[in-house]
C-alpha cells in the first residue's frame, strides 16, 4: 500500500498488510457485497464501510471500491 492506503486504514507499514484477509478492515454487513463484486468481471465503483487497524472497533468510515485502471 502507498503511505496514504496506510494512513486511512490506521497502519504504519506494509508488513501490516501482509498475511490478513481484506475482509478484516471492512465491516462485516458489507463482507458479502465485497465477495460479490470480487467474483464480477467489471466492476462500477462502490462503497462500503471500512475499519481503521489503530482506532476503537467502532471507528468506521466510508471507502469507495473502484476497479484498476486498464493499460
Amino acid at each position: 500500500a502507498n503511505p496514504a492506503g496506510l494512513a486511512m486504514f490506521g497502519l504504519s507499514d506494509n508488513s501490516e498488510f501482509f498475511g490478513r484477509n481484506l475482509l478484516e478492515f471492512i465491516v462485516p454487513e458489507f463482507h458479502k457485497a465485497v465477495l460479490q463484486q470480487m467474483q464480477l468481471e467489471t466492476v462500477q465503483p462502490y462503497e462500503v464501510q471500512c475499519i481503521r487497524n489503530d482506532g476503537p472497533a467502532d471507528l468506521i468510515f466510508l471507502c469507495l471500491v473502484s476497479p484498476p485502471c486498464k493499460k
